[in-house]
């Protein structure tokens, strides 16, 4: 048994499912200072979109503001009268990352308006925290689109964008998949699971669950491996704690989610507890967690067709539970 402060962390890396893994303003100080990858490297310019008068441009790779950041330093270029925006999913040497779009003095951009400007892609997430990363040698957007995008009047005078119902599946502009090498390129270490509870492991899609010892606060650590040839998800709908299920308000994740991940590709998800988690079974800071169980759903992705939009199918549902030393 052991006690604990109540609080989650799930960040959760994701693929395949353009803007899924967008990061919606999650502030710094929620990310922690540690760091399993190297940003010291060098890319040459490259051009990621450059189409009827919309034209991305990569200029350099910098670290971030914390250990974990990545920042990707772009020029863009919109001589049209319409505003664009990126969906994308980002994946550093084989792992997922969650990506957001910063100025140059780092605060959140929405869209691209008429201009030219230098911004930055901001790369994050667990892998650059705990995988085994090393030195950057590639970079990969995923599903890349570039949508038109509208105005939409906010509360208090705010302005955010949506994007038109018909740049969902015919984008401004599309590519399955824009790569940027650095010179590190040549030293990609194998993406590599460490050592844990293999929970699954079938048909190519592997899950380990490990616990650091320098991530002690964290009650889980998930790493999720696709080596299949379908897009897959894992859920957790329900997490029960001293066998009290705790069953979270709409907008709130409980337990690990990772979507549409990617074949080819791995995520990282950890899990920690969250106080109104801890408010709903009557649990104080202060009391001893005896035990966490997840009931986990591994799904692929069918087949997009005129009757259904994005249909998954069940390919394993199995339990699993964490018991306190």
């Amino acid at each position: 048994k052991f006690k604990f402060n109540c609080w989650i962390d799930v960040i959760f890396g994701q693929s395949g499912g353009g803007e899924n893994n967008k990061a919606k303003g999650v502030p710094d100080e929620d990310i922690k200072e540690t760091s399993s990858v190297d940003a010291n490297v060098k890319i040459e310019e490259q051009v990621l979109v450059d189409q009827d008068g919309f034209k991305i441009v990569a200029t350099g790779i910098e670290a971030g503001k914390r250990d974990n950041e990545v920042y990707l330093d772009i020029e863009v270029t919109n001589n049209t009268d319409k505003i664009y925006d990126i969906y994308t999913d980002t994946v550093v040497n084989g792992y997922v990352a969650i990506w957001e779009q910063i100025d140059e003095e780092g605060e959140q951009r929405e869209a691209y308006l008429p201009g030219e400007v230098k911004g930055k892609i901001k790369i994050y997430g667990n892998a650059l925290k705990y995988a085994d990363i090393g030195k950057i040698g590639k970079i990969e957007f995923q599903d890349f689109a570039v949508r038109e995008v509208e105005e939409e009047p906010g509360a208090e005078g705010c302005v955010y964008y949506d994007y038109k119902i018909d740049q969902r599946d015919n984008p401004f502009f599309k590519a399955d998949n824009i790569m940027i090498q650095t010179d590190a390129v040549d030293e990609i270490k194998e993406v590599r699971i460490p050592e844990g509870e293999e929970l699954y492991n079938e048909n190519g899609i592997k899950l380990v669950k490990t616990n650091p010892e320098e991530a002690k606060k964290l009650h889980g650590i998930f790493f999720l491996q696709n080596m299949s040839e379908d897009v897959i998800s894992l859920y957790s709908e329900d997490v029960c704690i001293n066998d009290m299920v705790a069953s979270m308000p709409t907008g709130i994740l409980n337990g690990i989610n990772i979507q549409n991940l990617n074949p080819g590709n791995t995520a990282v998800a950890t899990f920690e507890m969250l106080p109104i988690i801890c408010e709903e079974i009557g649990l104080n800071e202060e009391e001893e967690i005896e035990s966490i169980e997840w009931i986990f759903q591994l799904k692929k992705k069918l087949p997009q067709t005129d009757e259904t939009w994005e249909d998954e199918e069940i390919i394993a549902e199995f339990p699993y539970t964490y018991f306190a030393e």
